[in-house]
């Protein structure tokens, strides 16, 4: 998992990305230094690892702004350095794809033979000023292709998917020097070595179209969502709600009233209120005598 906050790490491993060129810049809420920006000559590089090399399940999972929608652009590429010895492809392609479609956002796999399968969503529904959550699933031959949680194309392999020890490419590919840099911001990459469900793909779009940032409007310490009793007084004394103590619902005299109500049933007249004493309590409110209680 590659949330991108500051830096390139692995959120939950070890397999940190090496960045080339690419520069960090604000995400989709306007966070800054928590996407990565690539102006068309940059990459980040995951050496490889077993999560990417799922020869008949994974998943991948990411955000994206385009900054051009023309020419060809590789957002994620896995390869050894030629044309043949290819696992993946997810990118931008200006050129007639194996459907037809001219322009389009295309997901590409390789079988053990060096031959690919493409599915693709046609670019001229995607735009520059949005922000795209794109979703790749392969299962056992099976490809699917979802833009912000919705599946927008499927196909079937001829073969089982190839694998190899090449590292992971984003935001180009690593094809005999020919590297069809990406432009844009890409962010939160997540990288799965199964198959995710659809309602756990549109619980990703959902939750990646919310702002985690928390606010505290009146700052006194409890956030506006959970905030009561707006604008009380900067490091004032609140209760969990934000009310200030003058307005909460039982004052210290009330708070001193219950207390000695409680006290009432302090037999052994040690100033605490025991388990045989918590009985008495209950006993009498539920209206029953407390003779059997010794």
């Amino acid at each position: 998992m590659y949330l991108f906050n500051g830096n390139a790490d692995d959120g939950i491993g070890n397999n940190n990305g090496q960045v080339y060129g690419a520069t960090l810049t604000e995400d989709r809420f306007g966070k800054s230094n928590s996407s990565f920006n690539f102006d068309g000559n940059d990459r980040i590089v995951i050496d490889n690892f077993q999560c990417l090399n799922q020869t008949f399940y994974f998943s991948l999972n990411l955000w994206v702004k385009f900054d051009s929608l023309s020419g060809d652009h590789f957002i994620m590429d896995k390869r050894n350095n030629s044309i043949s010895d290819n696992v993946i492809n997810l990118g931008l392609n200006d050129g007639a794809d194996d459907n037809g479609s001219i322009g389009s956002l295309y997901f590409k796999t390789f079988d053990l033979h060096y031959e690919h399968t493409s599915i693709s969503y046609t670019a001229s529904n995607l735009n520059t000023k949005d922000w795209y959550m794109i979703t790749s699933v392969y299962i056992d031959k099976t490809m699917l292709l979802y833009v912000n949680g919705q599946l927008v194309k499927q196909a079937v392999a001829k073969n089982s998917l190839n694998s190899n020890n090449a590292s992971l490419w984003i935001g180009g590919c690593n094809k005999n020097g020919d590297y069809n840099y990406f432009q844009g911001i890409i962010d939160d990459i997540r990288i799965y070595n199964r198959q995710i469900s659809e309602s756990e793909i549109q619980q990703l779009y959902i939750e990646g179209t919310q702002d985690p940032i928390i606010f505290d409007e009146d700052d006194d310490g409890v956030p506006d969502q959970w905030d009561e009793c707006k604008n009380t007084p900067h490091d004032s004394w609140v209760n969990k709600n934000g009310c200030h103590t003058d307005d909460l619902r039982y004052s210290e005299k009330d708070m001193l009233n219950m207390v000695n109500n409680l006290l009432k049933w302090d037999i052994d007249k040690d100033q605490k209120i025991g388990l045989i004493e918590v009985l008495h309590i209950l006993k009498e409110s539920a209206g029953e005598s407390n003779e059997s209680i010794k």
